[in-house]
């Protein structure tokens, strides 16, 4: 009998513990993606980024959440969704119109970063002394990435076949990953 009311309470458990998975595209008004956008789970630390293409997935609980989608440049959209089993939810930001004032600057005197930079030097014990050791992984993407590929550069034609684009000068030509361990040790 106990064996029975222990099989139950574990299938209970994992029945109750299933996640879903979200996935989706963010693009801009014009349909075009917009990569490594930056996806957010409003109130925890959960959360990715869009890739090259603007598409993202996200694993959570199934629950009731509000994802927060924003891209520099663009108003930032949240959204509800009730997680349960796989579901898309695309997001398309609309560009926000921003201007500054009029920045009128002046010669003369020292650099005000400068002054910051000497009180970082001169608490420099301090800070080091707030963290005994630590340690991270480190994620570095680059990419270079033609829309339109010009037929001269500096004068110089360009073979597009050469550089890897297609025959309307589109096409990733640079394309660097690398994931970093940081330690630092005790002292």
């Amino acid at each position: 009998m106990w064996r029975y009311l222990i099989l139950l309470a574990l299938l209970g458990v994992s029945a109750g513990s299933s996640a879903g998975i979200i996935r989706g595209r963010v693009t801009n008004e014009k349909n075009e993606p917009l990569p490594y956008a930056t996806l957010l789970v409003k109130g925890t630390t959960e959360g990715t980024t869009t890739n090259a293409a603007g598409e993202y997935q996200l694993e959570l609980p199934d629950g009731a959440y509000n994802i927060v989608c924003q891209y520099m440049g663009y108003r930032k959209e949240e959204r509800s969704v009730n997680v349960s089993g796989n579901q898309v939810l695309d997001f398309q930001l609309q560009p926000l119109s921003l201007q500054i004032r009029e920045v009128t600057i002046k010669g003369g005197g020292e650099d005000p970063a400068y002054a910051i930079i000497r009180q970082a030097i001169k608490k420099r014990p301090v800070y080091k002394a707030q963290v005994p050791e630590f340690s991270c992984n480190a994620y570095i993407k680059g990419m270079f990435k033609f829309r339109n590929m010009p037929d001269r550069f500096f004068g110089q034609k360009v073979d597009k076949q050469d550089i890897g684009v297609d025959s309307l000068g589109r096409g990733i030509v640079f394309l660097s990953e690398s994931v970093t361990k940081i330690i630092r040790p005790p002292a």
